[in-house]
């Protein structure tokens, strides 16, 4: 009954999760579906919705982050869309995209997966960028991913914790002007003076699940393998008879042991009393009593026989 309701509790928590999932695909803006202290930061925004800030600081493109369909991660930079650069590059901008697919549900890259396309100076741990107001960084986004097994952690973001956040450093220029340098910043540092399209950051396909699958398999095999070969063992088992044969070293049983043939009684040698012939000339048997010869003749008197009715002469 127990596992009943563990499974039924299982199925309505994926349920809940892919129903959350649908509303966020709904209008094409990925939202995080995990209620946790590291899944917003203090203004409000989530962590996709900080990823997209980071993305539009880094690429010039502020559009938001589509939902992370199934068995994929989101794409790390690539010279061939000019999304390698500094900023791109940092641990801070992993960081957040990781925590982006973590909050959906989903699977997200290895620290040097992310970094694989990016030169040792373009590599950061911290952000590079300036941030805009209206968007602020948690503190657990500026852990150094090589220190929590080469990948975002969401354990030990929750153990760093949110405070203190760091928001954009007040400037006396308007935002418009603000947003227009730090574009142009992150575009020229990316040899790139345009706008990087959404679909080349977007997502690609990852490998886990098939490799999941294929453990999974490999193991229901082994299962059903293992399961045939007892019922196998336990069928013939029942099924071969006891052996009757003694072995030498092992006792006889009863069934087994020759027991010596009594022949059957026969009267062709069969000698009946005869009162005039002599005792001595009657055959012997192995077992029958022996004929007792004294040496002297018995004591004078009647013969007596203890326990026999006798005859006495008057």
């Amino acid at each position: 009954m127990d596992s009943v309701f563990r499974f039924a509790r299982s199925f309505l928590l994926i349920a809940s999760v892919l129903s959350l999932r649908a509303v966020g695909q709904a209008d094409n803006v990925a939202r995080c579906n995990v209620t946790s202290t590291i899944s917003q930061n203090l203004l409000g925004q989530d962590d996709c919705a900080i990823a997209t800030a980071l993305r539009g600081i880094c690429l010039g493109d502020f559009t938001p982050l589509t939902p992370l369909p199934f068995g994929y991660v989101y794409r790390e930079p690539e010279p061939a869309y000019n999304t390698v650069n500094n900023c791109t590059c940092s641990s801070v901008y992993y960081t957040m995209f990781s925590a982006c697919a973590w909050c959906q549900g989903g699977d997200w890259e290895m620290y040097n997966e992310w970094i694989g396309n990016c030169s040792t100076p373009l590599q950061s741990i911290g952000f590079p960028g300036k941030l805009l107001p209206g968007t602020s960084i948690p503190h657990w986004a500026y852990t150094d991913p090589r220190g929590t097994g080469g990948t975002f952690n969401a354990s030990t973001a929750v153990l760093v914790g949110d405070i203190p956040e760091t928001t954009a450093t007040p400037s006396p220029t308007s935002t418009t002007s603000s947003r227009t340098s730090t574009t142009s910043s992150a575009t020229s540092s990316s040899s790139s003076s345009s706008s990087t399209p959404s679909s080349v950051v977007g997502a690609k396909k990852s490998h886990t699940g098939a490799i999941v699958g294929g453990v999974v398999a490999g193991v229901v095999v082994i299962a059903i393998a293992v399961i045939g070969l007892v019922w196998y063992i336990l069928h013939r088992r029942n099924r071969d008879p006891v052996p009757t044969t003694n072995y030498p070293g092992y006792p006889a049983t009863p069934s087994t042991i020759q027991q010596p043939l009594t022949p059957p009684a026969t009267f062709e040698n069969s000698a009946f009393y005869d009162p005039n012939r002599p005792i001595a000339s009657y055959p012997s048997y192995p077992g029958s009593p022996v004929q007792t010869t004294y040496s002297q003749s018995p004591p004078p008197g009647p013969v007596r026989h203890p326990g026999l009715p006798e005859v006495y002469n008057a």
